[in-house]
């Protein structure tokens, strides 16, 4: 009879424990439900400010108050060249230029001879597109030429 009650506690001692863990696992869940449910909501809300300020603003229509650029004008640019180009006169920007190549300028001015202050460049020619197209027209005028010679 008592091994009947021991076999009995151990298998309650089994069962309560198997309870406790299901009750700790299911509260675990509803914790992690309610932080969804919380994270929707603020979703949810999110993306009525987002739709709100969305139809506030006039679709297809530009606004009428532009933004003023924070960093302003450009005043002045230098080149690469040492060339400087922006509120200066050109006199300036020769005199700037021939200080750095340790030109004279009343040396030029009695010679006639003003140096050019940018490097001769050739322009650009890009290749032909579809150059397939062209040896189709040469071997063509070449086969008319063939026909005229067998004629």
């Amino acid at each position: 009879m008592q091994q009947q009650q021991e076999s009995k506690l151990s298998w309650e001692l089994a069962i309560e424990k198997l309870a406790n863990a299901i009750v700790d696992r299911f509260e675990k869940l509803e914790s992690k439900v309610d932080q969804m449910a919380s994270f929707n909501r603020n979703l949810e809300v999110q993306l009525g400010q987002i739709s709100n300020a969305i139809n506030l603003t006039d679709q297809g229509k530009l606004p009428s108050k532009t933004k003023v650029n924070p960093r302003e004008e450009v005043k002045a640019v230098k080149l690469r060249s040492g060339k400087q180009l922006g509120e200066e006169s050109s006199e300036h920007v020769t005199s700037d230029v021939d200080k750095k190549n340790n030109v004279d300028i009343s040396d030029e001015n009695e010679q006639n001879e003003i140096p050019s202050l940018t490097p001769h460049v050739e322009p650009y020619v890009p290749p032909i597109p579809f150059p397939q197209r062209l040896k189709h027209k040469k071997v063509d005028k070449q086969f008319e030429k063939f026909l005229e010679v067998l004629k």
